[in-house]
């Protein structure tokens, strides 16, 4: 491989290995909450397409709180 040419497979791995730190952080910070019965959290696959690393799957968080949804959802890592 040249020295400028991007390894867009290792671009993804890093990308996916980011949104998993990520949904920890946000796990940790939702955690007490979860424990006493004011939240749930699930995740669900979505299938992202990028023009250079190509079709792949990723998670997307949904938490459940107050009668409200929030949804964390990847766009793309670039």
């Amino acid at each position: 491989m040249e020295e400028n040419e991007i390894d867009w497979e290792e671009e993804k791995n890093e990308w996916l290995n980011f949104v998993s730190q990520f949904y920890s952080f946000v796990e940790s910070w939702l955690n007490p909450y979860k424990n006493k019965g004011k939240l749930l959290y699930k995740y669900e696959k979505t299938q992202l397409i990028e023009d250079c690393i190509g079709t792949y799957n990723v998670d997307v968080m949904i938490v459940d709180f107050a009668g409200q949804k929030l949804t964390l959802e990847p766009m793309g890592s670039y």
